[in-house]
C-alpha cells in the first residue's frame, strides 16, 4: 500500500521542486485519509526530547491550539519519550511502536533521521524510492513531513511518522505555523495551496493545484496548511499567526466532542406570529455545508418540518414547542457520526413577549450598574473578577495576591505593584520550563499554558513599568 507524506519546503528553490515531484492527489483541508480517535498519544523519538527540550516544549505548547477548538486531547506517553519497540501482535518479525504521533527532532543522536525510516517491517516511502527500488535521498536533511491518520497501522513498524524541522524567525523562535502545519497533516488536514479554487491573481510557482474533493471551507490564504508565497503576500507555514478561523472550524468538524451536538444559530424565544429562523452553525461560520454534512432533519413537536441545513417557519401557536435537530457528517473515509440537538421553542403572546423583553433590558441595566456584568465573557462577574477585561475563566492566581496570573506580571518577591526588570529576570530564569523541571515557576506561567515562553514574555512587556491588573481587588 502506498504511504503518503507531505514536506514543508524551506526555501523557494526547494518549494518549486516540491511542487514538481509526484505527490498524492488530495483534498484542500481534509486529506480524505481518515481521522484518529480524539485521544491521541504523542511521544518524541529516541533522545529528541532530551537533546532538544526547548523546541519539544514549544512544539507541545503550539499543539495545544488543536485542543482548544476540537475534541482532540494529546497525551504524552512515558514522559514524552517513545518507548522501545515490541513485537508486532501476530507478526513477531515486525516492530510495534507505541504512540499515535511519533516525532523526531533535530539534535537526535540515537535514531537516524535520514534515509529510510528505521524499523523492522517499516515500508519504504515511495516518494523516496527510485524505479529500481533504491533510495533517492528524499529524506535527507530536515525538511518536515508527516503521515496521515490511515497510515498509522501500515507504518506502525516505523520508529517515527512525523519529522519536524526547526525553521524559525529572525530571533530564532521556531515558527508556530510550521509545527501546526505538520501536526495538521498528522491529524488529517491537507495542503491549502493545492486546491483548484485558489486565487487566480497569484501566479507564483507551486501555487494552485487540482484538489476539488474534500473541500470543507472556501479557499483560505490564512491557513497554516498553506505554503509560504511571499510574492502573493502569503506567510502560510512560516508565521506565528496560529490556526485561522477556518482551520479551527475544519479541525472542529473532523474531531467533534465525544457526544456530537448539532450546532445551530438563531433565536428560540419568539413573539406569536414571528418566523423561527435557524441555521447550521457550521454553515454560518463558513463551512461548505453540503461537503461536510448531510441528512438534515428538523422536527417541531415530533413533526418533520425541514430537511436542509437551515429552517424558516412561522410560529402561529403560543406555548412551548419541542425542537429536534439532527444531521450526520459527510466526510469521505470517516464513518458517519450522528449529531443531535434538543430544546424548547417558546412562543409568547405579544404583551407577554414585550413584558419579558423589558424585564431582560432592565436586568441588564441593573447588572451593569452594580458590577454584576461580565464584560470579558469569562463567566466571572466583574465585581469578583481577578483580571478585568481579559478572558480568564480559570482565574489562576498562583501567588495569591487577588490578581490573576494573566494580568499579573509583578512576579518577583516581594510584589511591589510595579512590573520592572526584577520581574523580567524572574521570567528569564524559568524560560521554556514546564512543571516537571527544577526551574519551574508557576507565577511566571502568566497564560496558564504549562510552559513559560514568549507568550508570557509578551504579557510582561505589555505591563512594563506599570502596575499589574486591573483586578476587582486592586493592587496593594
Amino acid at each position: 500500500m502506498k504511504t503518503k507524506s507531505y514536506r514543508l519546503c524551506p526555501g523557494l528553490a526547494v518549494l518549486l521542486f516540491c511542487s514538481l515531484v509526484s505527490q498524492p492527489a488530495s483534498a484542500a483541508l481534509f486529506w480524505q485519509n481518515g481521522v484518529h480517535t480524539n485521544d491521541i498519544s504523542v511521544c518524541f523519538v529516541g533522545d529528541s526530547l532530551a537533546r532538544n527540550t526547548a523546541f519539544a516544549n514549544l512544539a507541545m505548547d503550539y499543539m495545544r491550539e488543536f485542543e482548544w477548538y476540537s475534541g482532540i486531547r494529546f497525551t504524552y506517553i512515558d514522559g514524552g519519550v517513545c518507548p522501545a519497540a515490541t513485537p508486532y501482535p501476530g507478526d513477531p518479525g515486525r516492530d510495534y511502536y507505541a504512540g499515535t504521533i511519533r516525532i523526531i527532532l533535530p539534535g537526535v543522536t540515537t535514531v537516524s533521521p535520514f534515509g529510510w525510516v528505521p524499523g523492522s517491517g517499516c515500508p519504504h516511502d515511495p516518494n523516496w524510492e527510485n524505479p529500481d527500488g533504491s533510495y533517492n535521498g528524499g529524506n535527507d536533511g530536515w525538511g518536515s513531513w508527516a503521515n496521515p491518520p490511515n497510515d498509522l497501522e501500515v507504518r506502525r513498524s516505523c520508529i517515527y511518522n512525523v519529522k519536524l524541522g526547526q525553521d524559525g524567525d529572525t530571533n530564532g523562535t521556531p515558527w508556530r505555523n510550521h509545527t501546526l502545519h505538520e501536526i495538521g497533516h498528522a491529524i488529517g488536514l491537507s495542503h491549502e495551496h493545492a486546491r483548484v479554487d485558489v486565487d487566480p491573481a497569484c501566479t507564483a510557482p507551486g501555487y494552485g493545484g487540482t484538489a476539488s474533493a474534500g473541500l470543507m471551507t472556501p479557499y483560505d490564504r490564512n491557513s497554516v496548511m498553506h505554503y509560504q508565497f511571499l510574492s502573493c503576500g502569503i506567510d502560510g507555514n512560516y508565521g506565528h499567526s496560529g490556526l485561522s478561523a477556518w482551520d479551527r472550524l475544519a479541525v472542529h468538524i473532523l474531531y467533534p466532542e465525544a457526544a456530537p451536538v448539532a450546532e445551530l444559530r438563531g433565536n428560540l424565544l419568539l413573539r406569536l406570529g414571528d418566523t423561527l429562523s435557524l441555521a447550521s452553525a457550521w454553515q454560518t461560520r463558513g463551512a461548505l455545508i453540503n461537503n461536510v454534512a448531510a441528512d438534515f432533519q428538523w422536527r417541531i413537536n415530533g413533526v418533520l418540518v425541514g430537511t436542509g441545513p437551515g429552517l424558516s417557519i412561522a410560529m402561529n401557536t403560543p406555548g412551548d414547542h419541542t425542537l429536534q435537530y439532527n444531521y450526520r457528517d459527510n466526510l469521505a473515509t470517516v464513518p458517519p457520526r450522528q449529531y443531535a440537538f434538543f430544546s424548547l421553542v417558546r412562543v409568547l403572546e405579544p404583551d407577554a413577549y414585550e413584558r419579558l423583553m423589558g424585564a431582560i433590558a432592565n436586568t441588564a441595566t441593573l447588572l451593569t450598574s452594580t458590577g454584576m456584568e461580565d464584560p470579558d465573557g469569562d463567566g466571572v462577574l466583574a465585581w469578583i473578577d481577578n483580571c478585568l477585561g481579559t478572558f480568564n475563566p480559570g482565574q489562576s492566581d498562583t501567588d495569591g495576591d487577588a490578581i490573576g496570573n494573566i494580568c499579573d506580571a509583578d512576579i518577583a518577591t516581594p510584589n511591589d505593584c510595579l512590573v520592572n526588570f526584577l520581574d523580567l529576570q524572574a521570567v528569564k530564569a524559568a524560560f521554556f520550563a514546564t512543571p516537571i523541571q527544577p526551574n519551574w515557576n508557576p507565577d511566571a506561567d502568566l497564560d496558564d499554558s504549562g510552559l513559560i515562553n514568549f507568550a508570557d514574555l509578551q504579557i510582561v512587556k505589555s505591563q512594563f513599568f506599570g502596575p499589574p491588573g486591573p483586578s476587582a481587588a486592586g493592587c496593594n
